[in-house]
């Protein structure tokens, strides 16, 4: 079935055309139905009255460019990163692309979140010694990691504790007092 956009021609008869009408009008509903409450359907359980021709999903295509945006427009679009699709909001009159999506977000301890504009921020716990003990990222920074800031436990000695030899990858943190535990934040792209 496929939509036919000179369905009907002005001098059709609409009696002759109308099986062409009413394939155009199902290729219509089947159209809308991805990702939308369709037109002709029950609506699903939890979904209330009213709710008709609302999206269940927004479904974002990777394009080749940005889209080009107007003085009054901004747009969402996708763009294949590293072989991953990425969100980005482009500002109005072609400005600036803004990433909105990055590396999946990991809530536990190491763990990672993605903030727009393509800053990560990451964290741990460790135990550290005085000679300096070897931290690595679960996964490296893409391009910068900018500073580590270290913190001791505070059930821990009072002692304090740093980080050097900060790269993508990871750092050296050292502390005061063997042993002593310690949380860290990264921050980077």
């Amino acid at each position: 079935m496929t939509f036919n956009s000179a369905v009907p021609a002005a001098a059709d008869d609409p009696s002759v055309s109308q099986g062409q009408m009413l394939t155009n009008f199902a290729q219509t509903n089947t159209l809308f139905g991805v990702n939308h409450v369709n037109f002709d359907s029950t609506l699903p359980a939890g979904v209330g009255a009213g709710n008709e021709g609302k999206h269940y999903a927004v479904t974002i295509i990777d394009q080749a460019a940005a889209p080009a945006t107007a003085a009054d427009e901004i747009a969402l679009h996708s763009l294949a990163v590293g072989g991953v699709s990425t969100l980005y909001f482009r500002k109005e009159s072609n400005g600036t692309d803004i990433q909105m999506s990055g590396p999946d977000p990991v809530a536990a301890s190491p763990g990672q979140t993605f903030l727009p504009g393509g800053i990560i921020l990451k964290w741990g716990t460790a135990v550290v010694n005085t000679g300096g003990t070897a931290i690595g990222f679960a996964a490296a920074f893409p391009n910068n990691c900018w500073n580590v800031q270290v913190t001791p436990q505070s059930t821990q000695s009072r002692g304090s504790a740093i980080a050097a030899g900060v790269g993508v990858g990871g750092f050296t943190a050292y502390a005061e007092n063997n042993g002593t535990t310690m949380h860290w934040l990264a921050i980077g792209n």
